[in-house]
């Protein structure tokens, strides 16, 4: 079974060249879930309230696929969803992509890691996150050196790391090499494939049917950034890191005063 309910209106999307706002998509975490990981009922009548006025509505996390439906179902039928800052999509069609990393990279990300003094890795495997045993180098019982290479591999490769120094010294080794590095928490840095954001992710997800120029898109944190940039509206919640609110278009409200409701009021109206 799939883990999400989706809207029942893909059918009736069809091609938009306007900057009409046709699209609404979120992070969850500092965003659509408030500090109890929980979505307000205001914001669930909001993305009923949009979608009923035939705009479409996404979900845009760093979150693997069954932690994103933990959080919106069943209250919220999404049109795409966006996990993994953009390793794994599912589209406006219902058609799944995954965009895993390179073997070569994987190997080079753990190499980098593990050169400084990071509290814990952990690795994405076909969707699913498991800790890394730095002991013995291995995630589930798997040594990563010994998967099969592209599509069958790593999502997504995350360490937490406390040191503000060792970690600035990381993101740099990191920067490096052929990923992109974001982070979605103070200690917390994420590594995708290059060129995998949510950015990306957003417009695999949309399938040709909008433009980025039509869509509104909202975050609170780094792995935001390029999705803020790219679309058409970028809003920035209250609570969200100073250099968030410096790129995005809008300031709303925190994820504590239901920041969709907010919205999707500004552009209905």
């Amino acid at each position: 079974m799939a883990p999400f309910l989706f809207s029942e209106r893909r059918e009736i999307v069809t091609l938009c060249n306007d900057t009409l706002i046709r699209v609404l998509c979120t992070d969850l975490d500092g965003t659509l879930l408030n500090d109890k990981k929980e979505v307000a009922p205001a914001d669930v009548a909001a993305i009923k309230h949009w979608q009923a006025a035939g705009r479409l509505f996404g979900i845009t996390s760093g979150r693997q696929e069954t932690g994103v439906a933990r959080a919106i179902r069943p209250e919220i039928r999404p049109d795409f969803v966006v996990c993994l800052n953009g390793a794994l999509v599912i589209k406006v069609n219902g058609q799944r992509e995954r965009r895993p990393l390179p073997s070569t990279a994987v190997e080079q990300v753990l190499g980098a890691m593990n050169a400084y003094p990071v509290a814990q890795i952990i690795v994405t495997f076909q969707g699913i996150s498991h800790p890394l045993d730095q002991a013995s180098g291995e995630f589930a019982g798997i040594d990563p050196a010994h998967l099969p290479g592209s599509g069958q591999g790593i999502d997504k490769l995350s360490a937490i790391i406390r040191d503000p120094r060792a970690r600035a010294d990381l993101r740099l080794a990191l920067a490096q090499l052929p990923v992109t590095t974001t982070h979605s928490d103070t200690d917390y840095l994420e590594v995708t494939g290059q060129g995998i954001t949510k950015a990306s992710g957003l417009q695999l997800a949309l399938a040709d049917r909008y433009p980025l120029a039509a869509v509104a898109a909202v975050g609170d944190y780094g792995n935001d950034e390029a999705l803020i940039k790219s679309v058409g509206l970028g809003y920035a919640v209250a609570n969200a890191t100073p250099r968030l609110k410096a790129v995005a278009d809008r300031l709303t409200v925190a994820n504590t005063d239901a920041p969709i409701s907010h919205i999707v009021q500004d552009l209905l109206k």
